[in-house]
């Protein structure tokens, strides 16, 4: 005879389990129901955030919009910017108070708005700049890094051939002599106008120089007279001078002839 029993059953959904039994007496059935419930997946919930700056400006100048978002799956900025990254900035330059609105659709469908607002000031701001060399003093040939900086200037100029410049940048610069260089920087509410300048020194004689270095020569003569003596000549050979003319040390002599010869060959 069958007393009763177990068994360990998965179903994937609900089911409804029905046993028959037999015996000498007739047939029984009787039935056991199980519900299935399955597990939500959960999604995480959108965020965003969005900052302007700087969030004052002045008319014609710009601002930098940035946003930052997280389990986004689109994003779209309004006033004309349209669909963006989910995270990025871009440059404004709104012409009035502006606020930017965020509207990022979540990856679990649901959506969120961020803002942020610009103020554009009704008086323009004056410009003001600024100008330096580094380093500012070079050997002639050398050169040197020209930087500038303004603030409420659209456009700029510097001269000594430099011409039309972005309000902040830098340039090279080889000039060939000690030079002042100056900028005008214009915006909105007017102009300002800064200069920095640069000294240039000689690296010494490279021509026709003489004493055998970079430097020319510093010869100075001086004759002292004593009690019951006759005055020398007032007069220097070549070969006083160290590195010069043809009564040098035997080196010299060497390379005064080594570079002679080839020119008077030359000459003829």
């Amino acid at each position: 005879s069958i007393s009763g029993g177990s068994r360990n059953i998965s179903p994937s959904s609900n089911t409804t389990y029905t046993g028959t039994v037999t015996g000498p007496g007739g047939t029984s059935s009787c039935t056991a129901p199980i519900t299935v419930t399955s597990v939500p997946v959960i999604i995480p919930a959108p965020s965003c955030s969005m900052s302007v700056s700087p969030a004052s400006i002045a008319p014609g100048s710009s601002s930098s919009l940035t946003w930052t978002t997280t389990n986004v799956a689109s994003a779209s900025i309004d006033n004309s910017i349209g669909s963006v990254s989910n995270n990025g900035s871009t440059s404004v330059s709104p012409s009035s108070d502006t606020t930017y609105v965020g509207t990022f659709i979540g990856n679990n469908g649901s959506t969120i708005n961020c803002s942020a607002s610009i103020l554009v000031s009704s008086v323009p701001v004056t410009p003001t700049c600024s100008m330096n060399f580094s380093p500012t003093a070079v050997v002639t040939g050398g050169s040197s890094t020209l930087t500038w900086t303004s603030t409420g200037a659209t456009s700029g100029i510097i001269d000594n051939s430099i011409g039309s410049v972005t309000p902040n940048n830098s340039t090279s610069i080889t000039p060939i002599g000690a030079s002042t260089y100056t900028g005008i920087f214009t915006g909105p509410g007017g102009s300002a106008t800064c200069s920095a300048s640069i000294s240039v020194s000689s690296t010494g004689c490279v021509t026709n120089c003489g004493g055998g270095g970079n430097n020319p020569p510093n010869v100075r003569l001086a004759r002292t007279t004593f009690p019951g003596e006759e005055p020398e000549p007032f007069f220097v050979y070549l070969n006083q001078v160290p590195y010069t003319g043809f009564f040098g040390n035997l080196f010299n002599k060497v390379k005064f002839i080594m570079v002679s010869v080839p020119n008077i060959i030359m000459a003829n």
